[in-house]
């Protein structure tokens, strides 16, 4: 299959800035589906780290996916829509009636690009914005640990969001990593599950929401079917 024909995933700038810190991000040239990412996410991910010194050098090689034709960028303006989307987002969970940030204009353009274009699957590593696709309702338990705070759930809102999103299926950077291992393509770093359980932890440093015990239960599978000996 390929990458015309293939069903494409709209990313978000987190995944893609983890994969270029840890020079990872040539394995999207393995995968048949095409990356697509809103304008927001180029400038969150590409052309505003140009501009410094620390992060340019990631922005290079996202860039060059980019102008390799690997990732697309989608024309579209979806600021208007991304507005409503964290109008609503934002809304969810209050405090005292003042409401809880739950998602930044990034993620939501990655979300309403994807109900623009009628495309089911995103990349987001962030968990909260994770969370409002897979299981709105867990977001309430998920931020009163983070914030040690107790919440308000609004559930006429909760319910929307449901709705919304529910043809939606969210991948993290670490199903990349994960997709990449098993078709060969960290064989060049070595072989054994020593090489993806190392990438793993490194993405889970570079940000994205993985825990140790997701990571060590993977590894463990994979060890049960003999994988990686």
């Amino acid at each position: 299959m390929s990458k015309s024909s293939a069903v494409p995933l709209i990313s978000d700038a987190g995944p893609l800035i983890s994969l270029a810190e840890n020079c990872l991000i040539w394995i999207l040239r393995g995968i048949e589906n095409r990356i697509i990412i809103p304008k927001g996410v180029e400038y969150e991910a590409v052309i505003h780290p140009l501009q410094i010194n620390q992060y340019e050098f990631n922005a290079m090689r996202i860039k060059q996916m980019i102008e390799e034709g690997e990732i697309e960028v989608d024309p579209r303006d979806m600021r208007k829509r991304a507005k409503e989307i964290m109008g609503l987002a934002n809304q969810l969970l209050f405090y005292r009636r003042k409401p809880i940030t739950i998602i930044q204009e990034g993620e939501a353009e990655v979300l309403a690009l994807a109900l623009e274009r009628g495309i089911d699957t995103v990349i987001i590593d962030e968990r909260t914005a994770r969370l409002l696709v897979e299981n709105v309702w867990q977001i309430k338990e998920y931020m009163e640990s983070r914030l040690g705070l107790d919440l308000d759930i609004n559930n006429k809102v909760a319910k929307t969001i449901e709705k919304l999103f529910s043809d939606m299926q969210v991948l993290r950077s670490t199903e990349l990593v994960i997709f990449a291992y098993e078709n060969g393509f960290l064989e060049e770093y070595g072989h054994g599950l020593d090489i993806l359980k190392a990438a793993l932890y490194a993405l889970k440093k570079s940000g994205c929401a993985i825990s140790t015990n997701e990571i060590e239960e993977y590894i463990a599978l994979l060890k049960s079917k003999g994988d990686g000996d």
